[in-house]
């Protein structure tokens, strides 16, 4: 009876680690996002972050954001 209940525990624990999968911003993931002001200005109100690639940074993997805002009716990079 006991090694019946360690077995089912363990699978239990494996089976909960196995599916803890998510992944937050997968490559190639879009955010739009609007900006909204009560004045008029000529700053860009309407901005896309674009999941590029994966990469490193000190030891720990990251996921490179491209961020581009939206002018003269196309989106242009911003460098940062």
């Amino acid at each position: 009876m006991r090694i019946i209940f360690l077995l089912t525990f363990f699978s239990i624990i494996h089976n909960l680690h196995a599916q803890d999968t998510t992944v937050f911003a997968p490559i190639g993931a879009v955010w739009h996002y609007n900006s909204y002001t009560d004045f008029h200005s000529d700053a860009p109100f309407y901005f896309k972050f674009v999941v590029e690639k994966d990469t490193s940074f000190s030891d720990q993997s990251a996921r490179l954001l491209r961020y581009y805002i939206f002018e003269n009716d196309t989106f242009h990079m911003v460098n940062s």
